[in-house]
């Protein structure tokens, strides 16, 4: 027995039951489309979480994750740099302020977790910029709900291999949410979102004046819309073609080229952002998701 494409599980011979995908699905119908400066609906987008550290006696907005299991997230590895005890982890965000998230229904916080980051880091280069969240023996579990479900994860595997192969190919269009710094340069306390092409390592190169490695793609606009400070760990998402229309996460918001802003400290929204390609480490993220 398996579960079709049509959502039904479909019997070798005969009769069939209705099922429900593992990932990649929102609970709730998405609703309106991506600009620059657009407000996201949280539930549309379930696998979204943030991270906030300790700062004195409050949390402050760090970066963003993705869920991709029910024990599990991913994010970039320059966002956790530091004890995992002054970190905590916010499901199904609705506000980069503490407060906001700590009184809300449908979030989840989540502490003690444990963290793996690459071996193969390098935070020049930002090279396998990539770390995995775990829940703990300390750790609330996660309740899987209508705002908190996982995303799709292309772990090792010929079909997943296909899908990643097609979704970053140059001008298909991924996703990205997060709480980054707006038009403005000030960090969003509202959730937005953006769709971001993935764009050829040649163009790529021509606005960069770098070569991104084989383990980063580049995806982006010139024309102010972009990813900046603040969405670094947040995940670029791309929904499968044919009827599941399940969504997979290919990558990490990483870095990009600064000189936005006064001083030019904040990023150029005018240029492609990098992000780290998640197929890429598919083996070693199923190797730590799946140890105890």
């Amino acid at each position: 027995m398996v579960c079709g494409e049509d959502g039904v599980w479909k019997w070798v011979h005969g009769s069939h039951l209705t099922c429900i995908a593992e990932c990649g699905l929102p609970r709730v119908s998405v609703k309106g489309h991506i600009v620059n400066g657009t407000t996201a609906e949280s539930n549309n987008w379930p696998w979204n979480a943030a991270i906030f550290k300790r700062s004195g006696d409050q949390f402050l907005y760090l970066c963003g994750a993705t869920l991709i299991t029910s024990s599990a997230l991913i994010t970039a590895a320059h966002c956790v740099d530091g004890t995992a005890e002054d970190l905590r982890v916010v499901l199904a965000p609705v506000s980069s302020v503490w407060s906001v998230n700590a009184n809300h229904a449908h979030t989840q916080i989540l502490e003690h977790l444990q963290i793996h980051v690459h071996d193969g880091y390098n935070p020049t280069t930002f090279e396998a910029d990539i770390a995995v969240l775990k829940i703990g023996n300390e750790s609330r579990a996660i309740e899987l709900t209508d705002y908190v479900y996982p995303a799709c994860f292309p772990f090792p595997g010929r079909e997943n291999k296909q899908i990643e192969r097609y979704q970053t190919s140059p001008a298909n269009v991924g996703i990205v949410t997060g709480f980054g710094t707006d038009e403005s340069f000030q960090i969003s306390k509202t959730l937005r979102e953006v769709r971001l092409p993935v764009v050829s390592v040649r163009d790529c190169f021509k606005v960069l004046d770098l070569f991104p490695l084989t383990t980063q793609l580049c995806a982006g606009y010139t024309n102010g819309t972009s990813v900046c400070n603040g969405d670094s760990g947040s995940g670029l998402l791309f929904q499968e073609e044919g009827a599941r229309k399940l969504y997979f996460i290919q990558g990490i918001a990483s870095h990009g080229q600064q000189g936005g802003g006064a001083g030019g400290r904040w990023c150029d929204y005018n240029r492609y952002s990098v992000f780290t390609r998640v197929g890429a480490f598919s083996d070693w993220v199923e190797l730590v998701v799946g140890l105890d």
